[in-house]
C-alpha cells in the first residue's frame, strides 16, 4: 500500500468522480483507476460503487477515506514542521502584530534580538487579529501579538501579556471640540473596522448608548487603522484607535473623544500553533514580547497560557 494511493483515494471520495479527481491531481484517469484497484486488492474490500454521476463510497470506502484524510493531515503537519525547523536553523523569525503593538512592543523585540543574534532575519506582518490567527494556524507565522478575539482557532495556543484600550479619535483641531455634548457624535462621519472584530463591537455599542442609531460610515475596512490615519488628520472624519496605536507615530495629531460609554478594554495575547515545532528564536521572541508588553501595558491578573 502506498501513501500516494491513500491521498488519491481521499480526493476521489471527496469529488465522487474519477475524471475530476484525475484532473485535480494531474494524472490520467487510468492511473486513478489502477490506484483504486491496488487498494481494493490490498484490503480485499470493495471501496467504490458506480453511480450515474461517477462513483460513491461503500461503507468500507467511507471508513478508508476518513483514515486517508487523517494521514494526509499528519503528512501535511510533518512537512510544515520540517519547513519550520529549516527556517529556524537559518535564523528566520516570522512574527506578526496588530498595528498598535508594532511600535511599543514589536520594534523593541526586533532591536533586542538583532543585538543578541547578529545573523537573525525577520519576516514581519501587521494585520488585524483574525488575519494573524489565520497566518499562525496555517504556519505562515511562528508567533504573533494580537488582541484576544473569538473565535480563536482550536489549534492555537495563547498567553495573556497585557491589556489595551480603544478610543474614538479625531484630529486635534476638529470642530467637534466646540459642539455641545449631545451633538458631538451625531455630527461625525466615520472610518470603522469591519463587523465582527472587538473594536467594532465596542464602537457599535458606544454609539447606541449615545443615541446615534445610524452612524454615517464613509469607510468600512479591514485595513489596520494606522494605515488610514492620514485621512483622519486631514479631514473631519473620525475613527476608532487602540490606545497603543494612538500613542505611536500613527497617532500624531489625533486626540481621543470623551464618551459616557464604558471604556473598551482588550486582552493582548501572544499566539502560536499548538503542538507545532517552535524554533528556538521564535520561543525567544515570545519571551521578549511578554517583557516588552509588560513595560507598556498593564497585565490582567487572570492572564494565563492556554
Amino acid at each position: 500500500m502506498k501513501i500516494e494511493d491513500l491521498e488519491l483515494f481521499a480526493v476521489v471520495g471527496r469529488l465522487g468522480n474519477l475524471h475530476r479527481a484525475a484532473d485535480e491531481i494531474g494524472i490520467t484517469q487510468s492511473a486513478v483507476s489502477k490506484a483504486i484497484r491496488r487498494l481494493e486488492t490490498s484490503f480485499e474490500l470493495r471501496l467504490l460503487e458506480r453511480s450515474p454521476s461517477g462513483v460513491i463510497l461503500t461503507p468500507d470506502g467511507a471508513a478508508l477515506q476518513a483514515s486517508a484524510m487523517r494521514i494526509k493531515t499528519s503528512m501535511d503537519g510533518i512537512v510544515q514542521e520540517m519547513r519550520a525547523r529549516k527556517l529556524g536553523m537559518s535564523g528566520l523569525v516570522r512574527i506578526g502584530a496588530v498595528p498598535g503593538m508594532v511600535e511599543p512592543v514589536l520594534i523593541p523585540v526586533i532591536q533586542s534580538m538583532m543585538k543578541s543574534h547578529p545573523g537573525v532575519r525577520f519576516q514581519v506582518r501587521s494585520q488585524l487579529s483574525p488575519a494573524l490567527y489565520r497566518m499562525i494556524d496555517e504556519r505562515e507565522l511562528d508567533v504573533a501579538i494580537t488582541a484576544f478575539f473569538q473565535p480563536m482557532p482550536s489549534g492555537l495556543s495563547h498567553e495573556t501579556v497585557g491589556e489595551d484600550g480603544h478610543s474614538i479619535v479625531v484630529r486635534a483641531d476638529h470642530p467637534i471640540h466646540t459642539l455641545p455634548g449631545s451633538m458631538r457624535l451625531d455630527s461625525l462621519r466615520w472610518i470603522v473596522p469591519v463587523a465582527g472584530v472587538p473594536i467594532r463591537e465596542w464602537f457599535d455599542d458606544a454609539l447606541r448608548s449615545a443615541g446615534v442609531p445610524a452612524p454615517d460610515i464613509v469607510v468600512e475596512t479591514d485595513v489596520p487603522p494606522a494605515v488610514l490615519a492620514q485621512i483622519v488628520r486631514k479631514s473631519d472624519i473620525a475613527t476608532v484607535f487602540a490606545l497603543g496605536t494612538l500613542r505611536s507615530a500613527a497617532g500624531r495629531g489625533l486626540v481621543p473623544v470623551a464618551l459616557a460609554a464604558a471604556p473598551a478594554t482588550t486582552q493582548l495575547v501572544t499566539v502560536w500553533k499548538r503542538g507545532a515545532y517552535q524554533p528556538p528564536l521564535a520561543m525567544e521572541a515570545c519571551r521578549l514580547i511578554k517583557e516588552a508588553a509588560g513595560k507598556v501595558f498593564s497585565l490582567p491578573t487572570f492572564g494565563a497560557a492556554v
